[in-house]
């Protein structure tokens, strides 16, 4: 028997093409689509093309095409039901070719779909040609939404009567087995309708289909049993921690523009007005790494433009955090005198917008900004703003932005960069087993994400070369002068080559200058080996580290000329010859980083 069509859907909706051929084709993004060499069959110039937003690939080369079920029956040579069960094993989701409960659910979608089609028209014809939608439409107004962006998201009101929904839905021929899945219905009194007297706002699936609502009373709420805004519930077809309002509206804009992300349906709706049609929200949920991936398909970049107050501040946060762990790039909007996007939008105030939006901070600027509040007064509170922001530098994949990132702390706390570096070193060993010998390979993997990840790794490495001679003399070859980018470190590297004393170091440390007082503080330092270390196998990894470094600098590079040639309209070859060297340069990153 078939495996049922409900378990091929939800593994499509779950699995991610682009992280999927990610794990064998080093991609670059390119409008709408990642590029990369075919994994296929033998080529230089990438001709090899993902689309996010359909869920399918294509060579240009070999022909060869599909989605996520093709690719992998394609790399790992396989038939169509074993790459069912890789995804299905892999998502922990359970195939029963006899579920027959399975085949219903399916059936079921399929009604509620086509109910929530139908009834988005009802909500809308009542809020435009109704007495009962007559105020809905004039508050709608009153917050500064035209017809256009009314039509655009297809907003409706849910009237007054308390029995017009469950009356009108059975008179076409619908159970009440579906009415009570629907979500449209209370369910303690299923007659009754979950959305009454409220202006609608319809949320869509990322593939046009209307799936659930957002309900907002037309007056403020009487008390707290009448909350202001009221999210449909989870059903069969809607998962709230899987949809973004406006998402589906916004696709192609936040392909080519990034995102904006916002906290609720009328921020969105007024950031449209406003000219920014790229405005997305979460309904009735904080933002979720689901939500993160949808938005991850189709751009790497983006604003939060969340509330002007505490609760905003914390929601930014943990999107913050959410969205760093899909290595996205973010910034952080301060509306400052407005509560949010629609108190904007009633003040008319768009110059004051762009000015926000223009002066967005980066997450680290506004993570110091919330955390030294008040402004440190010594330097155990300033130690307490970093022990805060670490974290966040932590989660951060590339060694050359988290060197940037503690540059900026440094100079934000008003403190000598080495003292961040040395402190941000003490936090991370903290939450990191030191490698020993006889450890497994996963306390080595996770030591290869430890501290020794940017400019400190350097003096980190050339305090043991002076406090163990014997590693110097077996790797100090491998020390490349490239990296030694400061005064001090090839003034010390040059002292290693000459001299292996210590304590004479001290001596010869005095006579440098200009030398900076923080370095030399922490090359005096111990490096707290225990007895059993293995220091050696313990260099080799921070060499490699290095390396890493290095190696990211020179894709940052290659990237930055590949967007230039491009917008200077540089010929095909031209660009494609960068776009070779970036893909190698990535594949010799990726077999150094598979090393470590």
């Amino acid at each position: 028997m078939a495996i049922p069509n409900h378990i091929i859907k939800r593994i499509e909706d779950q699995i991610d093409i682009v992280e999927l051929v990610s794990r064998y084709v080093a991609l670059e993004r390119r409008g709408d689509r990642f590029w990369g060499c075919c994994p296929f069959h033998l080529e230089k110039t990438p001709s090899f093309s993902v689309t996010p937003s359909r869920g399918s690939f294509y060579c240009f080369g070999c022909k060869k095409s599909g989605g996520i079920f093709q690719f992998l029956m394609e790399i790992d040579k396989i038939g169509f039901v074993e790459a069912v069960h890789q995804f299905a094993n892999q998502l922990g989701i359970i195939i029963d070719k006899n579920d027959e409960r399975g085949e219903e659910n399916l059936q079921e979608k399929k009604a509620l779909l086509l109910l929530y089609q139908r009834i988005v028209k009802t909500f809308e014809h009542y809020l435009w040609n109704t007495a009962d939608g007559e105020s809905a439409l004039q508050y709608l107004h009153q917050r500064g939404l035209g017809e256009k962006t009314i039509r655009h998201y297809q907003i409706g009101y849910a009237p007054k009567d308390k029995y017009f929904l469950y009356s009108f839905l059975q008179k076409k021929g619908y159970s009440d087995k579906i009415l009570d899945k629907s979500g449209l219905f209370s369910k303690k009194y299923p007659q009754f309708p979950f959305f009454l007297d409220r202006i609608l706002f319809p949320v869509f699936q990322n593939t046009g289909e209307i799936v659930a609502f957002s309900g907002r009373l037309i007056t403020e709420p009487l008390n707290a049993h009448s909350p202001k805004y009221l999210n449909s519930p989870d059903t069969l077809i809607y998962n709230k921690k899987q949809n973004l309002f406006g998402f589906y509206q916004a696709k192609k804009a936040i392909a080519e523009q990034g995102f904006m992300l916002c906290e609720g349906a009328m921020d969105v709706c007024a950031m449209y007005e406003m000219g920014f049609p790229q405005a997305v929200a979460s309904l009735g949920t904080g933002f979720t790494q689901e939500q993160a991936k949808l938005l991850r398909r189709n751009t790497e970049k983006g604003y939060i433009i969340f509330d002007n107050d505490e609760a905003g501040e914390k929601a930014k946060k943990s999107a913050i955090f959410i969205l760093e762990k899909l290595n996205m790039q973010m910034k952080i909007v301060d509306l400052e005198e407005e509560k949010d996007p629609g108190e904007i939008l009633q003040k008319k105030n768009l110059k004051g917008l762009q000015k926000s939006i223009d002066s967005a901070r980066i997450p680290i600027e506004f993570l110091i900004d919330i955390t030294a509040r008040p402004v440190p007064q010594n330097a155990a509170e300033a130690v307490g703003v970093c022990q805060a922001i670490f974290p966040y530098i932590q989660s951060i994949s590339s060694p050359v932005i988290q060197d940037e990132m503690l540059r900026i702390l440094a100079t934000r706390l008003n403190l000598k960069e080495g003292v961040v570096v040395d402190e941000f070193q003490r936090f991370d060993k903290k939450s990191i087993r030191r490698l020993t010998v006889g450890e497994d390979v996963e306390t080595q993997d996770l030591h290869s994400k430890s501290l020794y990840q940017f400019n400190g790794t350097i003096y980190e490495l050339l305090r043991i070369f002076l406090e163990h001679p014997h590693c110097y003399a077996q790797h100090g070859r491998a020390l490349q002068k490239r990296w030694l980018d400061s005064h001090e470190s090839q003034l010390v590297a040059s002292y290693l080559e000459n001299n292996l004393d210590k304590i004479s170091f001290s001596l010869w440390l005095e006579e440098q200058s200009p030398f900076d007082k923080d370095i030399k503080c922490y090359l005096l330092q111990p490096s707290h080996f225990e007895p059993d270390d293995d220091i050696g196998q313990y260099v080799q990894i921070m060499l490699k580290q290095l390396e890493v470094r290095e190696l990211e600098r020179e894709c940052l590079n290659l990237a930055d000329m590949i967007k230039r040639a491009e917008k200077r309209g540089d010929s095909d070859e031209s660009v494609n010859d960068l776009m070779k060297d970036y893909i190698l340069v990535v594949q010799e990153l990726q077999q150094l980083k598979a090393g470590l």
